[in-house]
């Protein structure tokens, strides 16, 4: 079932790492992204569920088990979310980790495209060079939500006065009049249609949540209609996750057997999956493999930290479509089922 997020206000969607003006010095403006990260959307979510009483049982000191056992509560135990889209003026468009957001239909027949080229080349060095065309084309006509920069002044923390001298920028995007979307798969009765005010992003941003009543799982083919039965082209519409740090993989990819590995990693829970290959990882709006730090609140502890695998990356896998359904349906990397790891792909058609 489609659930919708309507922003209300501007939005300030910041990467993720620590802004802290009063360190990191006069000026500081810490990169925003114009598309919530995957867990700020399942927070969002599970927030409505914990706010509701699912607090007592849910809550445990493995990592975002908080967070499912809120969901589970919402959605039914076998939930399985997909990120990443956005309905402007009635069309999905999909995140590229460029600010821009292409239609959906139109990603797909790019990656199509470049699916073709590789069978047809079985694989060449220009594949990066095809991507950063397909990069372009998907550019041309996709939308951006309109964003504004504002400056504030950093606050002593213990003190609750400003820090003189010391600037930070935010960055406020601008969804209102669209819907940000979250595809839930849902194998249970969930319960009526519900609709609530909810906090999206930082600086107080509010969207209005609607949730459906739950039907019978629709049939949803939005990301991977166009999969084919040979070669097929992925591309991450939300960021991945992976097990440690960069030290236990590649800052770049620049190599073929790195970039081998690197497709092995994001579908290893895919025996199903063939010969695959990064093709690309895109400058993006996320530093390429940055290491993630996170905090637990429910134990109070660091977790441990993950790679991130920024939204735009791109890789070919000589599959059939029923797999590569699957890797859409179940995402890639660590933590998929709460949206990280989106992918969209399409393919070559025996």
């Amino acid at each position: 079932m489609w659930i919708s997020f309507k922003p209300i206000t501007p939005l300030v969607l910041r990467a993720p790492s620590p802004l802290e003006p009063g360190i990191h010095g006069p000026g500081v403006g810490r990169g925003h992204i114009s598309y919530p990260m995957p867990s700020t959307l399942a927070g969002a979510l599970a927030f409505v569920a914990w706010s509701s009483g699912a607090r007592q049982e849910a809550f445990t000191t493995e990592d975002y088990d908080d967070t499912r056992g809120c969901l589970a509560k919402l959605l039914g135990s076998s939930f399985m979310l997909r990120v990443g889209l956005v309905r402007v003026e009635g069309r999905t468009r999909a995140y590229i980790g460029t600010g821009a957001f292409p239609e959906t239909s139109r990603l797909l027949d790019l990656l199509a495209g470049l699916a073709r080229s590789w069978q047809k080349s079985g694989g060449s060095v220009a594949a990066g060079l095809l991507v950063r065309e397909l990069l372009k084309r998907a550019s041309e006509s996709a939308w951006r939500p309109p964003s504004v920069a504002r400056t504030g002044i950093a606050l002593n923390r213990s003190r609750k006065s400003v820090v003189e001298g010391m600037l930070y920028t935010n960055v406020e995007i601008d969804y209102r009049g669209s819907s940000i979307l979250v595809y839930a798969y849902v194998s249970e009765t969930t319960g009526p249609g519900t609709r609530h005010l909810v906090k999206l992003g930082g600086e107080g941003g509010i969207a209005l949540l609607e949730i459906p009543a739950s039907n019978p799982p629709e049939p949803f083919c939005e990301l991977a209609c166009k999969a084919g039965d040979s070669v097929n082209a992925l591309m991450l519409i939300s960021p991945a996750l992976l097990d440690g740090g960069l030290h236990e993989g590649a800052a770049v990819i620049s190599s073929d057997a790195l970039a081998t590995s690197m497709a092995e990693r994001l579908l290893s829970g895919y025996a199903c999956a063939g010969y695959s290959k990064v093709v690309a990882i895109p400058k993006g709006e996320l530093e390429p493999l940055v290491t993630l730090p996170g905090w637990s609140l429910a134990s109070n502890r660091p977790r441990a930290p993950m790679q991130l695998v920024p939204a735009g990356l791109v890789l070919v896998t000589e599959s059939e479509s029923r797999c590569v359904a699957e890797i859409v349906r179940r995402g890639v990397g660590l933590h998929s089922d709460l949206g990280w790891g989106t992918v969209v792909a399409a393919g070559v058609k025996e």
